[in-house]
């Protein structure tokens, strides 16, 4: 779900560093695409979602961020994504 973990007030700000830290070393069409997905889905049935998440894919396997994720993979070395 959307919710992974609670944490006390306290922790929350060092929690939120970490999240966000985390974010940063993901894909940011990655990113974006599935955030444009989550958005779209809202209302859909479950078939129009398959489809939204079929274009979604294909739009993103075709970036060079794929192809680097995918290259950084074989390896063994963290990806340097440019959002391309």
């Amino acid at each position: 779900g959307i919710v992974s973990r609670v944490v006390p007030k306290e922790k929350l700000d060092s929690e939120v560093e970490d999240v966000l830290n985390s974010l940063k070393e993901k894909a940011p069409l990655g990113i974006r695409y599935g955030k444009e997905a989550i958005n779209r889905l809202k209302g859909s049935d479950f078939s129009s979602g398959l489809e939204m998440l079929r274009v979604s894919l294909l739009r993103l396997f075709n970036t060079e961020d794929a192809k680097e994720g995918v290259r950084a993979f074989m390896e063994k070395r963290k990806p340097r994504f440019l959002g391309r």
